[in-house]
Order: structure tokens, then sequence, then C-alpha cells
């Protein structure tokens, strides 16, 4: 019987995996993922490799709509499962602490990937804090949602339209 440590980690490294394709930290996911996974096994490895190479591509593929969080559920399923594998053949004295070095890991990567943010063209994204400020009548905005946009005003006084 597994432990819910032992699960806990599984999933959440599951989750790492599946969502950080696509994003800068994939590489390092990638890499670590499969040195863990292929146990220093050069075979085993690009084996791996290639598993992970073909779940990010899934997950990139998948259209918001066509389900691609459908998509990504599934892949950190799949993860969930590899990593669970992994875990059970650990030697048994050693495993309550790989454990928690995966859901270390895992916790970091999950906590950087969601602080990104994406906008459209006429948007503004920020995974933080925003402070806009607008000075003598001027005007600031994080979103321009208008067809016709006012002058940039360079003096006192309200903005006219152009």
């Amino acid at each position: 019987m597994l432990s819910d440590a032992l699960t806990a980690a599984a999933a959440a490294a599951g989750t790492a995996v599946a969502s950080s394709a696509g994003t800068e930290l994939w590489a390092t996911v990638r890499a670590t993922t499969a040195r863990w996974l292929g146990r220093n096994d050069e075979v085993a490895i690009q084996a791996e490799l290639e598993r992970l190479d073909a779940s990010a591509a899934a997950v990139i593929a998948g259209a918001p709509e066509a389900g691609a969080d459908d998509q990504r559920g599934v892949v950190a399923d799949a993860w969930r499962e590899r990593f669970l594998d992994f875990l059970c053949h650990v030697r048994a004295e050693e495993r309550q602490h790989i454990a928690a070095q995966v859901q270390a890991w895992a916790d970091d990567i999950t906590r950087r990937t969601r602080g990104s943010a994406s906008a459209g063209t006429a948007g503004l994204a920020v995974a933080g804090d925003v402070h806009i400020h607008a000075e003598n009548h001027g005007y600031a905005a994080g979103v321009q949602n208008f067809g016709n946009p006012l002058a940039n005003p360079t003096g006192s006084g309200p903005a006219s339209p152009a």
C-alpha cells in the first residue's frame, strides 16, 4: 500500500510536468524528470525524454477551444503514474526521502508556473502587483478597449478625441 506522501508527491510531479510544458521552465523540468525516471541509465533517460517531448507536444497543440486543459489533465495523470512507478521502485529505506525531494521540486515548479500571465495585443498581463498612475490630468490604462483612442495628452487639461 502506498503512503499518502508518495501518492501526493507523484500527483504533484505529474502536475508540474503538465503545467510546465510550453513555458521557460520546460527544459529544466524535462531534464530533471528524465534523469529521475531514467535512473541514470542513458537509454532509459532517452526514452523518458521522448515521452516528455510527446507530452509537451500534445499540451502545446491543444488550443483552448480544443480542450487544452483537458489534455493537460491527461498528461498530468500519465506522469503521475510514471512518478508513482518510479517511487515504488526506489529502495524502501530511501523512498520517503526521495518522495519529499520530488514533492519539494514539484511544489516549486507549480508555484513558478502559476506565476505566469498572458494577454492579447491590446492587453497588459502581470503576474504580481500592478500600479498605474496618471498625473496632470493625464490618463493611464492597463487595457485599451476602445476603437478610437484619445490623443496622447501632453499638457494639462482634459484630453480630446483625435
